[in-house]
């Protein structure tokens, strides 16, 4: 039950953004990513999202355990703003309504938010989490659906061979390794890859991970960037992105990864 309910939680604090003025609908629309929960800094797989939207929607994405493994979820919510306290009602991954209060402070592009009251399943918790997070204004999208290629920087962590990732506009993903009997790359046929980008946070789902050997939903989260090469064009500054790093803070440590832009995707490979 504990962990149904810290991802719910979670979830009602990125549900604010207000001003320092009477906060309206208006105020909050846009994508908030925690950075910190009661003033410790989360950890990367530990971020959630609210995306404020309008028709007073909000979408709240978590990272949610299950009997099956673990996934990054979206689930819809309804939510109001008076006198600069949030209210939402919705109904999680596990299929429980829940609904919860909390006084909310806009300070910059930097939101906080006090819980104050939360209901799950009709029942009242004693839980009154205190969140921050960040308006994301970044938009990587177009430049992130390509094909990439890389391994590991983590320090004393190296691949053999590289890795192909390919990402697709409806939001699914394929991975490519190294076969060394057949001596070529293939597709992870079990991936069932999808993948969720919000500014610079990359989430992604898949089933099975080959590197661990656990089988089941697998969901991994990373702060990217994206970094090019700086030319003039008809008097205008451009930058032809060609490289992606990844860094991900865990409870063992600090991973990354790099990789580059290539325009050969193994798929085409014949089989």
């Amino acid at each position: 039950m504990k962990k149904l309910l810290f991802p719910l939680l979670l979830l009602t604090v990125l549900w604010t953004g207000c001003s320092n003025d009477d906060i309206s609908a208006s105020d909050l629309q846009g994508t908030w990513i925690a950075e910190q929960q009661d003033g410790e800094k989360l950890l990367t797989n530990d971020l959630f999202v609210h995306e404020f939207c309008s028709g007073q929607q909000l979408i709240n994405a978590h990272r949610y355990n299950s009997s099956e493994g673990v996934e990054w979820v979206e689930d819809p919510c309804a939510y109001q703003v008076k006198d600069n306290v949030l209210y939402v009602n919705g109904t999680n991954a596990a299929g429980k309504i829940y609904s919860f209060e909390a006084d909310i402070k806009l300070e910059g592009d930097v939101l906080n938010v006090q819980v104050t009251k939360f209901i799950l399943d009709g029942k009242e918790t004693t839980q009154r989490p205190y969140y921050t997070m960040n308006r994301s204004k970044e938009n990587l999208y177009s430049s992130f659906i390509n094909v990439w290629k890389g391994g590991p920087t983590t320090p004393g962590v190296t691949y053999e061979h590289d890795i192909y990732w390919e990402y697709y506009n409806d939001g699914r993903f394929d991975y490519y390794y190294y076969d060394e009997d057949l001596d070529k790359y293939v597709t992870k046929e079990d991936n069932q890859g999808r993948f969720f980008l919000y500014g610079n946070l990359l989430v992604s789902n898949y089933m099975n991970d080959i590197e661990q050997g656990t089988q089941g939903k697998e969901s991994e989260s990373w702060i990217i960037s994206l970094e090019g090469e700086e030319y003039t064009q008809n008097g205008q500054r451009v930058i032809r992105i060609d490289t992606m790093k990844w860094i991900g803070y865990r409870t063992n440590g600090t991973f990354s990864f790099e990789m580059k832009l290539t325009d050969f995707s193994p798929r085409w490979l014949p089989g």
